[in-house]
């Protein structure tokens, strides 16, 4: 469904927007790619979540219409 991918979206966005050049300091270090990929990660399954409750269905990728 496109609103799962649109909300996806939005958290990426809002991910980046937190990660503003004011902090690229702070990427220095290899412990900040793998705090990154953890930050998608969750994301990704919260939305999942959220789509879900929304939409009163499971977060599965099947297109029976």
């Amino acid at each position: 469904m496109q609103t799962s991918l649109i909300l996806l979206l939005f958290a990426i966005g809002g991910a980046i927007n937190i990660f503003s050049p004011k902090y690229l300091q702070f990427i220095n270090n290899d412990n900040f790619k793998l705090f990154l990929v953890f930050i998608f990660v969750v994301t990704f399954f919260i939305v999942g979540i959220f789509v879900s409750l929304v939409t009163n269905t499971k977060f599965t990728h099947n297109n029976d219409g």
